[in-house]
């Protein structure tokens, strides 16, 4: 008899492309229902993935092979598709679910890759657009006394060109801070594909679309780490540049501190490797909670840019 299966390994691989999400707060009826009758919610998928609440890694793909596996009769590191008679298995017609929700996925615009532009977005300023809160909602302020890098210096022994180095060097500004504060007990960050993806999509001037469930998870995640006392690596937008992952960020910054200015704004500093490692800020959007920095325009460099939230790159263990 021929029983045809897959390993964890090949399990992944079938995952193992651009925009590949599972998000299990939208589950297409056929997939829910599958999962609902082998007794797999919408919050088991959550577990396993991670901060970002979506299933789009390896990693993510390898936990849900060992949710998975019992199904096909035996947890054996093996999924059973068909049986003897080549008819699918339970495992075989779950595992041809999975394989049609990302398909249906590719085509919803809030898992894009960035490739899609929007109307012209707003150009959001400080006096006109940041959100004010309330002294008796304001939440305790953090700052992290963590030093700034510059990403021309940082990145040259390194190999690396200094122009293109930001990300290594906001990660790098985050590691050196958490490496001296907690030791060994430093956490490691996540890979760029369990970064959380605020936006979807950006104008042609780079302002963004962003998904505002995954934009609440997002500053949702920035708080949560600074309260524990971890800086966050975060992504932003400046353009239409496509040369990172989610073809949407051009620049990285490292938040290490928040507060709220004499006037009751909510703010989040942050070191920016472009500019010296010196201190930007971002303000909270009142409409639609988009982090951003007015820029003042009088140069091309980044600190004269206004930047949006993109991304926020996670830590292990912080879910």
């Amino acid at each position: 008899m021929t029983i045809k299966s897959l390993t964890s390994k090949t399990f992944v691989a079938q995952f193992d492309q651009p925009q590949t999400v599972i998000d299990p707060d939208n589950l297409g009826a056929d997939l829910a229902k599958k999962l609902g009758d082998l007794g797999i919610s919408p919050a088991d998928l959550k577990k396993i993935a991670g901060a970002d609440g979506r299933l789009r890694s390896s990693a993510d793909f390898k936990k849900l092979f060992a949710l998975v596996d019992r199904f096909d009769g035996a947890a054996d590191k093996r999924l059973a598709l068909t049986d003897g008679s080549k008819a699918p298995t339970v495992a075989g017609q779950l595992n041809q679910a999975l394989l049609d929700e990302v398909k249906t996925n590719l085509g919803f615009a809030q898992y894009a890759t960035g490739s899609l532009r929007v109307a012209k977005q707003p150009e959001l300023k400080v006096i006109a657009n940041a959100l004010v809160v309330d002294p008796k909602d304001q939440m305790p302020a953090v700052s992290l006394p963590m030093k700034g890098l510059d990403q021309t210096v940082y990145g040259p022994p390194l190999g690396l060109d200094g122009q293109e180095a930001c990300m290594r060097t906001a990660v790098a500004q985050a590691e050196q801070y958490l490496a001296k504060a907690l030791g060994r007990n430093a956490p490691t960050l996540n890979p760029h594909n369990d970064s959380i993806q605020v936006a979807y999509a950006e104008d042609d001037d780079g302002r963004i679309q962003p998904d505002a469930a995954q934009l609440k998870l997002g500053r949702d995640y920035i708080d949560k780490s600074l309260d524990v006392g971890y800086p966050v690596v975060i992504g932003v937008s400046y353009g239409t540049h496509v040369e990172n992952h989610d073809k949407l960020t051009e620049h990285f910054v490292t938040i290490h501190k928040r507060g709220y200015d004499k006037d009751g704004r909510q703010f989040y500093e942050f070191k920016d490797p472009g500019n010296s490692g010196a201190t930007g800020r971002l303000y909270v959007d009142k409409d639609t909670g988009k982090l951003f920095k007015e820029g003042d325009h009088k140069s091309g460099y980044v600190v004269s840019l206004d930047y949006e939230l993109t991304q926020v790159r996670t830590w292990k263990g912080l879910e």
